[in-house]
């Protein structure tokens, strides 16, 4: 069976992180949910940046742009009325 999209758990712990580099080498599509965004920019050409909801699809230089990021920061605040008691 050849399967083009992979979803992969723990794409980068011990057995994960062969996996993905074997996988991306084939021209295979890696779905991997991550945190670390230097991982990011090194391994994966394409990203979906999301907080709450989808911020930017496309190539990871101009999903991971600091307008972006700084969108997906603003996007997982609480809403104003929920603010009480911040001090920013």
């Amino acid at each position: 069976m050849s399967v083009n999209t992979v979803v992969i758990t723990g794409a980068f712990g011990q057995v994960g992180k062969r996996c993905t580099e074997i996988l991306l080498s084939r021209g295979r599509t890696v779905v991997a949910v991550l945190h670390d965004l230097d991982r990011v920019r090194r391994h994966f050409p394409s990203t979906l940046l999301l907080a709450r909801s989808p911020i930017a699809w496309g190539d990871t230089s101009l999903s991971l742009s600091a307008d972006n990021l700084a969108r997906g920061q603003k996007a997982l605040l609480p809403p104003v009325g929920a603010r009480i008691g911040w001090v920013t």
